[in-house]
């Protein structure tokens, strides 16, 4: 009897198995989580600790350039476009200059952080000038005189001033006209700040 019955649970199975497609199939895992994509970090850019204060260049004319100031007089010596004049051709470099338009641009650096940096080149519109250069005025046997230079300091928690007289930004083979109250956009690179974009607006400097 307990065969008989065995067989008939056995055949059973068999039948239940048969009508749900055969084999029982395995319990189905529990859907695993889903794996959130990793967000993108953006690191903050860092701050530079460089203000541009009171940017300006000089006006000029490329027709008229001797009228354009008191830039070419012997009184005019102490200033950083002296060397343009006949009086001043003693200087090798302003041999070189004597046959372009040049002026210049002055501006304050002013550093709030605690490293040092280094003004390192400056630059306009190609149109503006045929070179941009790094400048400044040293006296030899009480002649001044004009010098580029590779770079221009900027102390930690100071400040570099461009003036009259000292560094200076020097454009060789000016191009077009500057009136005053026109902008000029310079592009100043540091050593540790990079490029720093600014408007220098033309002016005429107040007489001595």
């Amino acid at each position: 009897m307990r065969r008989i019955f065995t067989s008939a649970l056995t055949a059973l199975t068999c039948l239940t198995l048969a009508s749900c497609g055969g084999t029982a199939a395995a319990p189905t895992p529990p859907p695993a989580a889903a794996t959130a994509p990793a967000a993108a970090v953006t690191a903050p850019a860092a701050q530079s600790a460089l203000t541009i204060k009171d940017a300006w260049v000089r006006p000029v004319s490329v027709t008229e350039p001797a009228a354009t100031s008191a830039l070419t007089t012997t009184e005019a010596m102490t200033d950083t476009m002296a060397l343009t004049t006949t009086e001043a051709m003693t200087d090798s470099l302003a041999m070189e200059m004597d046959a372009s338009v040049t002026t210049a641009a002055y501006l304050t650096i002013v550093n709030s952080g605690a490293t040092p940096d280094n003004l390192l080149s400056v630059s306009a519109a190609p149109e503006l000038a045929k070179s941009v250069e790094l400048h400044t005025m040293i006296d030899e046997g009480g002649v001044m005189k004009m010098r580029p230079v590779a770079k221009i300091e900027v102390p930690a928690n100071g400040e570099a001033v461009l003036k009259i007289g000292g560094f200076h930004v020097m454009f060789i083979g000016v191009q077009k006209d500057l009136k005053d109250g026109e902008t000029v956009k310079l592009s100043l690179t540091f050593e540790q700040a990079g490029t720093i974009q600014v408007d220098a607006v033309v002016r005429t400097p107040p007489t001595p």
